[in-house]
Parts: C-alpha cells; structure tokens; sequence
C-alpha cells in the first residue's frame, strides 16, 4: 500500500468512535482492535447488508487491504460504493482513491475527482489533500496551481501533516505563490510537529531547504512557525502574514519607484 492510500485507510479507521446506535459495530470495532478480522467482518456484514454506511466502508476497508479476506477491490469498491452513495466521507474518499489508482475499477481522474469533491465538501481532510494533488498534477483536469494550494491550504489548516508539507513545497517554489522559503521551513515544522514519523517527507524537506537559509532565517522561520501554529488559526495567521509580506514588498517597490522619478529642475 502506497503512502497516500494508507494515510486515508488510517484517516478512516481513526474516525471509528464507539458512540454508534448498532452494538454490532463496535463489537467489530474491539474485535478488529484485537486483530481478530473474522470476528469484526462476522459484526458488520449483517450491517452493512441492512444499509449501514459505517459498516459497509469498513467491510470495503477490509477487501481492500486483505484484512480476514482476500484482496478484492471490486468488493471493495462495490461496498465503498454504497456507503458513499449515503455520503459517507470516508467511502467517498476510499472510492476516489481506487478510481485514482485503477484497482478493481477502471483508472478515472475524473471520476477520482468527482469522489473526493464530495467528501473534501464535507471537510474531510485526506479528500481534500487529494484534490490538491490531482490539481498540482494536472491528472484528468487542466492544471491549477491555484486550486491546489486552495485545497491544500484546507487540509493543513485542520491539521493534516501531509497537506502541510505539500503546502510548504508549493511556498519553497513560488509554485501557485510567491517564493517564500521562511514561510516553507516554518511549515515543514508544523507538518513535522502533527506527524514525526519517518514517513513524513518534510523531514527531508526542510533538512533540504535549512542548506540554503542562513542562521537568521531558520530563527525567522521558528518564530513564524510558533505564531501559525499556537494561535490555533493557521489559515487566518498565515494570511496576516502573507499580507504583511506584500504590504512590505509594496512599501519597497513605491520607495525604489520614487527614487527614479527625475527631480525637477
């Protein structure tokens, strides 16, 4: 499983709480906990065949990733299927992935993009971080740099490390924005922060961009990344300070502008 389809597999199994009206899905939920896939299949297949959403996406879970089961992604799909035409977030995502990677379905960015339009709507955040990446990549739509760093923005602000990452990328490159390498290390370390795992690319990321920041930069971007990401409002304080920016390189342009103006005789 690739590093995209098992943070949404993870996003989903995170979600599961105990609080659902049917017994039977949180005795699947501790039987699953407990490794024991059967006996969680056994709880949610009677479920999932009366309508439940929940149980249907965790029995597509199950198919896709060969948990009690052999691998089987047309299962997969049809239970994802069904749990999204409910609106289940996480399934809509699921299903946007497989149509995205073509397992068990036909490969459609379109379709991929349809599906996680419908769950990033609801603000789920491995849909939307998905919607970033078909935009960045331009795969089935035209290429929307602008798009990308919207959705992506989305993502990061709910605190989804990856999002953040290919936040920082986008901002290290002037990709959709202008260059700001501050800004980038800054978020490659909340990204950090949410996800220290190896795993996490920002970690490369950021010892790649500390190379070419001097000392007074790299403490420019720590005390950046400690006002983004205390206040709790990262969006609202990365905006504040994208302003700043540009009110300072404006202020700088109107001065060199002046200066050029020939003095009157």
């Amino acid at each position: 499983m690739n590093r995209f389809a098992l943070s949404i597999w993870l996003a989903a199994f995170l979600s599961i709480t105990t609080t659902s009206a049917f017994a039977g899905l949180d005795e699947g939920v501790f039987a699953y906990q407990r490794n024991d896939y059967a006996a969680a299949i056994k709880e949610w297949m009677p479920l999932a065949e009366k309508g439940d959403a929940k149980a249907q996406n965790y029995l597509g879970i199950m198919y896709e990733n060969g948990r009690g089961v052999d691998i089987n992604y047309q299962q997969a799909a049809d239970w994802y299927q069904k749990a999204a035409t409910q609106g289940n977030a996480s399934a809509q995502t699921n299903l946007g992935f497989l149509h995205y990677k073509g397992q068990g379905i036909p490969q459609d960015f379109l379709k991929a993009l349809y599906r996680f339009r419908e769950a990033a709507e609801q603000g789920y955040t491995p849909a939307q971080f998905m919607l970033g990446i078909i935009y960045k990549n331009g795969q089935g739509v035209e290429q929307d740099y602008q798009q990308a760093l919207s959705w992506y923005r989305k993502a990061a602000d709910q605190g989804y490390a990856d999002a953040q990452n290919n936040l920082a990328v986008m901002y290290e490159n002037g990709v959709g924005a202008p260059a700001d390498p501050i800004l980038a290390y800054a978020l490659f370390n909340i990204s950090i922060e949410n996800n220290s795992s190896s795993n996490n690319e920002a970690i490369a990321n950021r010892e790649r961009l500390s190379k070419s920041l001097t000392s007074k930069e790299i403490a420019s971007a720590h005390r950046l990344k400690t006002r983004l990401s205390e206040s709790g409002m990262l969006l609202k304080e990365l905006d504040i300070y994208l302003a700043m920016v540009a009110g300072k390189k404006a202020v700088k342009a109107y001065n060199t502008a002046i200066k050029q103006i020939p003095k009157a005789e």
